[in-house]
């Protein structure tokens, strides 16, 4: 039984192997390259592919702003008399909740300004909408 076990377990780590090198490849070895003029043209194209998702990749993460936020009690709604929870920027010293990830305004090609619409006069449109059958 235990003969079997490892037998079993070989085979499927062999297969497992067997297909992880071409699950996820986004280009095909070129399987009629007989010289090392055709192999070498295709790494070399692998290597400058590898190197603009790589390029990509490190533009996008530069663009990423991270911020520390806190849950403080006290905020006065509206009313001016309900106390409300609110997130709002961690001051210094205070514990930490959650870290809110995003783009800051005006970098990587986002406007730092929000553009409103011309205002045009149109129904409003309602969030939900109710049909009557």
């Amino acid at each position: 039984m235990r003969r079997l076990v490892v037998v079993a377990l070989l085979v499927s780590a062999f297969m497992v192997i067997a297909s992880a090198g071409t699950a996820n490849a986004s280009v095909k070895w070129p399987a009629r390259c007989s010289n090392f003029k055709c192999v070498n043209a295709h790494l070399n194209a692998l290597h400058a592919a590898q190197k603009k998702t790589q390029a990509n990749l490190n533009g996008f993460l530069n663009c990423i702003g991270l911020a520390p936020m806190t849950e403080y009690s006290h905020y006065q709604a509206d009313d001016g008399v309900t106390s409300l929870f609110a997130l709002d920027y961690t001051a210094s010293g205070d514990s930490i909740d959650a870290w809110v990830v995003g783009i800051p305004g005006g970098t990587c090609g986002f406007p730092g300004v929000a553009a409103v619409a011309p205002h045009v006069k149109a129904a409003p449109v309602p969030f939900f909408r109710f049909y009557r059958p």
